[in-house]
């Protein structure tokens, strides 16, 4: 059994659409979703609408927003926090980002197996941005100063890398890059075919324009956005 974890931080924000996008998305997969905010009634009221016998709300305290684009401590609390909300007793616990997407079929690609695997969808496979201001779709090819086989969006960690690690996945500098640098020393990387899309809005702390800086980018092909909104 699988259970999904959406750690969320809306800034003061409840008019938040990508978020949204996310949270109804993961909901079709009838898994148990934990949506984990951290601003009181403000994150209670803005996941209840999606609340029923599968999706779940967990106030999960965060001392403040997380400003770096590679994590903090706080943001690795966070996350370690929320995906632990699910208890012990399933064979996957999967990470998503609050405002990232990827196809519901990833999902039935995680094996079984008593060794520590991380999976996510492999860093050979498609990085796509729609904005959800101006309704453009983008294409990114990362580049890290690191090698690195999982795009960042999707972490799922089995039973066995989760007792590994003590039920604390993310304790390594860059959260999601610390994580995989971990387990690619004391477990296993499974990358995944796939893609991962980003929703971008106002006020997101990696924006479009932040990315373009760091990465290469490029306007997304007819394909790319049938398969971004498709999705979306």
């Amino acid at each position: 059994m699988k259970c999904l974890t959406i750690p969320i931080y809306l800034r003061g924000k409840p008019s938040n659409k990508a978020v949204k996008a996310s949270i109804k998305h993961y909901s079709k997969l009838d898994l148990p979703l934990h949506v984990c905010g951290s601003e009181g009634q403000l994150s209670r009221n803005y996941v209840a609408p999606f609340i029923s016998d599968k999706v779940h709300y967990a106030e999960v305290m965060q001392a403040r927003p997380s400003t770096s684009s590679g994590g903090d401590d706080v943001l690795r609390k966070k996350f370690n926090d929320s995906i632990n909300t699910h208890g012990k007793n399933y064979e996957w616990y999967c990470m998503m980002g609050a405002d990232d997407l990827v196809s519901l079929s990833t999902f039935d690609l995680l094996p079984t197996s008593k060794e520590p695997i991380m999976a996510g969808v492999s860093m050979s496979e498609l990085l796509l941005i729609k904005s959800i201001v101006t309704q453009e779709c983008f294409s990114v090819k990362l580049r890290y100063r690191m090698p690195l086989k999982l795009l960042p969006g999707l972490n799922c960690f089995n039973r066995a890398a989760m007792e590994l690690c003590n039920w604390k996945p993310y304790n390594s500098s860059g959260c999601e890059t610390g994580a995989e640098l971990y387990f690619r020393e004391y477990g296993e990387i499974l990358p995944l075919p796939g893609y991962v899309v980003m929703l971008k809005e106002n006020d997101v702390l990696n924006s479009i324009s932040h990315i373009k800086k760091r990465h290469p980018i490029s306007k997304g092909t007819r394909d790319q956005v049938e398969l971004i909104n498709s999705l979306v």
